[in-house]
């Protein structure tokens, strides 16, 4: 995260763009399966899963995976309504349970819901940094500040560890250092947002097909 002074906004948004074309190279080979014969949805739906996969392709892994939770959520719903012909307004995990109790979800379809919920979308729709990071260590090296040269002993400190002369580095783990924790955490995001998205894409398309025929 960075600090964006005003006058800078017109570079700042130039790099945002090449940033997102990188990334949008990088996503568009691996992720343009998930388009391929989608199956007739709501607009409610639809709206959402495609913007769950711009999100995705554009690289914005957390906002990926919070958006993937939304996605499945509105599924449940538009099921329930398709079956019902009234809307739901529960929460995700209590739109779980609804189609559980009528029957409309197989035991394979409720087991993936249910780890859905409980390790990516409660976790990442409240931010849960400590509990996401837990479990992860990072090497780390210590650099002594001179309250007078701040920046160059800063630079220095960062110089010793590159060329190997600065000792091995300390393993931070979890949980010591918040900020530290924010950093494993995006780290773990980058790792699973695409196959966490593929893997949901691949259920909506496969759930609409079985719950929404065309007539």
């Amino acid at each position: 995260m960075i600090q964006v002074d005003v006058r800078d906004i017109p570079e700042y948004n130039k790099s945002i763009l090449e940033n997102l074309r990188k990334k949008i190279n990088e996503n568009s080979d691996v992720l343009s399966t998930s388009l391929n014969n989608s199956p007739h949805m709501e607009p409610r739906l639809l709206q959402l899963f495609q913007q769950t996969y711009q999100i995705t392709l554009l690289g914005f892994a957390n906002v990926s995976l919070i958006m993937q939770g939304v996605m499945l959520e509105m599924l449940l719903k538009e099921i329930i309504f398709e079956k019902e012909r009234k809307e739901f307004h529960g929460n995700f995990g209590a739109a779980i349970k609804h189609c559980v109790q009528k029957g409309y979800l197989e035991e394979k379809e409720i087991q993936y819901l249910t780890e859905f919920k409980d390790k990516i979308r409660n976790r990442y729709q409240h931010q849960d940094i400590e509990e996401l990071s837990q479990g992860s260590s990072v090497p780390a090296y210590k650099i002594p500040l001179k309250k007078g040269d701040i920046a160059g002993s800063l630079v220095k400190g960062i110089q010793d560890a590159l060329e190997g002369v600065a000792g091995p580095p300390e393993i931070i783990e979890s949980g010591r250092i918040r900020a530290v924790d924010f950093i494993m955490k995006q780290a773990a995001d980058e790792e699973i947002y695409i196959t966490q998205y593929l893997q949901a894409a691949w259920f909506v398309k496969m759930m609409a097909r079985k719950h929404f025929p065309v007539e």
